[in-house]
């Protein structure tokens, strides 16, 4: 992808992170990545496919609860 139109969707995403309709999510060993789902929740990813997926944050506290 051209290098203008890569800093061209940057900004327009960081300018969506100012106004609050999305957050950017720093992941180790990878691009940082924008996350639309506002609502507190995790972010957990596939040791197969490295995927990676929204998991409520109810859930995985049932889950280890139940699991502890």
């Amino acid at each position: 992808m051209a290098t203008s139109r890569r800093n061209a969707i940057q900004k327009n995403l960081d300018i969506l992170v100012e106004e609050g309709v999305s957050r950017k999510v720093e992941v180790p060993d990878g691009p940082n990545r924008f996350d639309f789902t506002l609502r507190n929740h995790y972010h957990v990813r596939c040791v197969k496919c490295s995927e990676i997926f929204d998991a409520d944050m109810d859930e995985i506290t049932e889950f280890a609860g139940k699991n502890s």
